[in-house]
C-alpha cells in the first residue's frame, strides 16, 4: 500500500476524484497543502515534511499570494520530486506557468501558436496592435483568465502605459478565433483522453473559472498530434492543452500543468485513473 500525497491548497473535485482512484487501488491518499510549507535551515538535509510515497500536484496557490512564497513552495517541491515520484515534475510547471517560456518551447516544437509580442516599449506595443487589428495583452504568470485584457485601434495608451510600469514587460497576443470559445484537450502520458468546448458565458474569455461553460468536443488526428507535441515541447506528463481554431489555422494559446478536470469530467469522462496510473508506473 502506497501512500500517495495530493497536492493542492484546496480540495476541489479534481482532489476528490484522485482521492478515491487512489483508495480504488487500495492505496492511502494524502493531503498536502503547499501553503502550509515550512523548513527548518541548520539541518544537513531538509526531510520532506510529509510522510508520503509519491505525489500528484494538483495546485501550487497563485502569485496572487506573493512571488517569493510561490517560489518557496516549488523549492519545496523540487526538494521533494528528488526524493520521490512528483508528477507534474515541479520544472515543468514553472515552464507552463510562464507564458512567455511556453510560447518560444511550443514553437520550437513546430506547434503553431498565435503571433506574440514581448515589449518593454509601448510604442512598439501599440503599434504591434494596430498591425493586428485586435490583440489581448496578458500577464506572463497568470491564471484562470486572470488579468487578461483585448485591444483594438484606437489603443487607450494611458492604459497600456499603466500595465507596463505594474508588470514590467507587456505579452501580447494577436487576437485569433471568434470570440466564442476555445477547446481544452486533455492529455495523459501518450494518450488524449478527451475534449471538451468551453464557450463564455458574458464576454470573450473561455475559462471557466470565468463563467465559460463546457461542451463535449470530438478529437480528431489534428488535434492529437497537436496536443502531444504541445505536452512534449513543455515537459509535463499530464495537462490540459488550450487550443482554438481560427480561419487562418488551430492555434495552441496555452498549457496547464495542473488542470482541474471539473469541465471533462462534466461532458462524462473521468481521467483519475489514468493520472494515478501513471504516477504508479514511475513508482
Amino acid at each position: 500500500m502506497e501512500r500517495i500525497g495530493i497536492v493542492s491548497p484546496n480540495i476541489d473535485i479534481t482532489v476528490e476524484l484522485l482521492s478515491k482512484s487512489v483508495r480504488r487501488k487500495g492505496h492511502t491518499p494524502v493531503y498536502i497543502n503547499p501553503l502550509e510549507f515550512s523548513v527548518h535551515i541548520g539541518r544537513e538535509k531538509p526531510s520532506p515534511s510529509y510522510p508520503i510515497d509519491m505525489a500528484i500536484i494538483r495546485d501550487v496557490g497563485g502569485v496572487e499570494l506573493g512571488t517569493e512564497g510561490v517560489s518557496f513552495r516549488f523549492e519545496r517541491l523540487r526538494e521533494m520530486s528528488s526524493d520521490i515520484p512528483v508528477i507534474n515534475p515541479p520544472d515543468s510547471i514553472l515552464v507552463c506557468a510562464n507564458k512567455y517560456l511556453t510560447t518560444s518551447l511550443l514553437l520550437s516544437y513546430g506547434v503553431p501558436v498565435p503571433e506574440t509580442l514581448l515589449t518593454q516599449d509601448t510604442n512598439e506595443a501599440i503599434e504591434f496592435i494596430e498591425e493586428c487589428g485586435d490583440a489581448v495583452v496578458k500577464p506572463i504568470y497568470g491564471y484562470k483568465g486572470k488579468g487578461i485584457l483585448r485591444f483594438r485601434p484606437p489603443v487607450e495608451r494611458n492604459l497600456l502605459e499603466s500595465i507596463l510600469k505594474q508588470r514590467g514587460v507587456l505579452y501580447l497576443q494577436k487576437f485569433v478565433g471568434s470570440g466564442k470559445g476555445d477547446v481544452r484537450v486533455f492529455v495523459v502520458g501518450k494518450e488524449v483522453l478527451g475534449a471538451v468546448r468551453r464557450i463564455p458565458s458574458n464576454n470573450w474569455i473561455s475559462n471557466l473559472s470565468q463563467g465559460a461553460s463546457p461542451h463535449p468536443f470530438d478529437v480528431d488526428d489534428e488535434l492529437v498530434d497537436i496536443s502531444l507535441r504541445a505536452k512534449e515541447a513543455v515537459g509535463i506528463e499530464f495537462g490540459g492543452i488550450d487550443i482554438i481554431y481560427d480561419s487562418e489555422g488551430i492555434f495552441v494559446l496555452e498549457v496547464n500543468a495542473t488542470p482541474s478536470v471539473r469541465g471533462l469530467y462534466s461532458v462524462g469522462i473521468d481521467p483519475s485513473d489514468k493520472i494515478l496510473n501513471l504516477l504508479l508506473d514511475r513508482g
